[in-house]
């Protein structure tokens, strides 16, 4: 039964057209089965589309992207999840995982998914109830081990794995759909029990927690502001509580009053070098990626003990004149040296 969407806020199962998602909210339906966030981190080139079918349970997509996202779900707790990569831009990173073409990866019951998608990526995914998955093996005379919760690996190729990614490779092109062959989700079904009983692990993720905040900060520099932990949670791979242990295990601190620290010792730094016949705080502070300055300001007095206008005013006194406060940033001496490569 090849499913499709009635509509941008639900799938249906009687249509046969593919999904187009022109928007990121659109695309955050795009996977039956699955609730995605997504953030849109460029303008591409065309849509993203995606076509989808669902077989006794077995929910078969494949997608290409038009324009790049990052995106986070969870395996449903009573399924696990197979994805295979297709054609892997690059930059093309899942759950910490960088991607080839033909990559393999296998979800546990309950794992976090979390990509960095650039435009060109293709793929297909396919999620199984567990049940189903007991049910192929048993056909087979097989016995398998389900990967843990909460887990996520990438499977070493070989021949039980390849004949997985041979399947989902004939799911087909949304760009050129054909419709799903009749039988895909029993072949699915079967060619995972397959896999799970001689199953593979070609690697899994380590968290590091320095490189973690490495990476929150270079992508902090980037966009030129404070962003959010769901956006930060998607950059990094993790949930919001490792995250969290991440930067408290690194710098002290969790990663909003780091990330926020940072930002306003930066403006400290450029105010007290900068020509205040050529400058404001204003400009200064919305270069810097503030939004709101009247929370800026009240949130620097209570860093520095003074006002930005304070510090920017200081420029024009003669050294011998001045009577500063001490400079005070408590985490400025655990901030780490990142370099944007």
């Amino acid at each position: 039964m090849t499913l499709s969407w009635a509509s941008t806020d639900e799938w249906a199962p009687h249509r046969t057209d593919p999904y187009v998602a022109s928007t990121a909210t659109e695309h955050r339906r795009s996977i039956p089965e699955l609730d995605i966030d997504v953030t849109r981190t460029g303008a591409g080139s065309s849509p993203n589309v995606t076509i989808a079918a669902e077989e006794q349970g077995v929910v078969m997509t494949s997608t290409v992207l038009g324009f790049p996202v990052i995106a986070r779900t969870t395996v449903p707790a009573d399924r696990i999840a197979v994805a295979r990569i297709g054609s892997a831009p690059r930059g093309s990173r899942w759950c910490g995982l960088d991607l080839a073409s033909n990559t393999t990866l296998l979800y546990g019951p309950g794992a976090d998914h979390t990509a960095i998608s650039p435009e060109g990526l293709s793929f297909q995914i396919a999620t199984l109830p567990i049940d189903r998955v007991h049910r192929a093996a048993e056909m087979q005379g097989l016995e398998v081990r389900l990967p843990a919760e909460n887990t996520v690996t990438m499977m070493r190729q070989d021949q039980q794995v390849n004949l997985v990614s041979d399947v989902m490779f004939g799911y087909g092109s949304p760009i050129h759909h054909k419709g799903f062959r009749t039988g895909s989700g029993d072949a699915t079904a079967s060619a995972v029990a397959r896999t799970l009983a001689s199953v593979h692990s070609a690697g899994s993720r380590s968290v590091d927690s320095k490189e973690v905040v490495r990476v929150c900060v270079e992508y902090a520099d980037i966009v030129y502001g404070m962003p959010s932990i769901e956006d930060l949670c998607l950059v990094a791979h993790l949930s919001e509580r490792r995250l969290r242990q991440a930067f408290v295990e690194t710098v002290g601190h969790p990663p909003k009053r780091y990330l926020l620290t940072r930002q306003l010792s930066q403006i400290r730094d450029t105010l007290e070098v900068v020509d205040t016949q050529a400058t404001t705080v204003t400009r200064v502070a919305l270069e810097a990626g503030v939004t709101h300055l009247s929370r800026f300001a009240q949130r620097y007095r209570e860093l520095f003990e003074e006002l930005p206008s304070e510090t920017l005013a200081r420029q024009a006194i003669p050294p011998s004149a001045q009577s500063r406060s001490p400079r005070f940033s408590p985490i400025a001496a655990t901030r780490p040296r990142v370099a944007v490569v």
